[in-house]
């Protein structure tokens, strides 16, 4: 299975008998991935960046 999936011959075939192009999904879930990784990253940096704001608002709270 691994052998015909690799064979470009074998996946042009499959894409006109079925209709299914199995390199294009592939492709497209590639694609979510990286950006679920990139919304992920920037989730995480704005998560931080609020804790560093909260804890210097306590910090000034604290002083006065």
């Amino acid at each position: 299975m691994q052998m015909m999936q690799m064979d470009p011959r074998f996946m042009d075939c499959f894409k006109e008998l079925t209709g299914i192009d199995l390199m294009a999904m592939g492709e497209e879930r590639a694609k979510t991935e990286e950006s679920r990784k990139e919304a992920d990253a920037k989730l995480a940096e704005v998560r931080a960046q609020k804790e560093k704001e909260e804890e210097a608002k306590r910090k000034a709270q604290a002083e006065a």
